[in-house]
């Protein structure tokens, strides 16, 4: 537990960082270029896909299922159902 803990503190420094990095970029400039609007868009992606180790981390050493097996095959991790999938209710069946 000790070893998640430290993990996820990590991964979180890491988060922050992008973050805070990007809030100067913003607004220290009035306008962007095409590139450096596409290196935005690129940290964005990255903060997201802390967030998501994040969870994954965490679910893993609950022992939480993060794949759902339907009738038609594997799929991908639960939180990215899809809006009709989600609104039937019950993930585990």
């Amino acid at each position: 537990m000790d070893e998640l803990i430290e993990e996820l503190g990590i991964e979180q420094q890491l988060v922050s960082d992008t973050l805070a990095g990007l809030k100067e970029v913003v607004l220290s400039r009035s306008s962007l270029s095409a590139i450096e609007r596409a290196a935005i868009a690129t940290f964005i992606l990255n903060v997201y896909n802390g967030m998501e180790n994040m969870l994954k981390r965490v679910f893993s050493s609950i022992t939480v299922f993060l794949w759902l097996i339907p009738k038609h095959g594997i799929r991908t991790c639960w939180w990215h159902l899809t809006k009709e999938e989600s609104s039937r209710g019950n993930f585990w069946k």
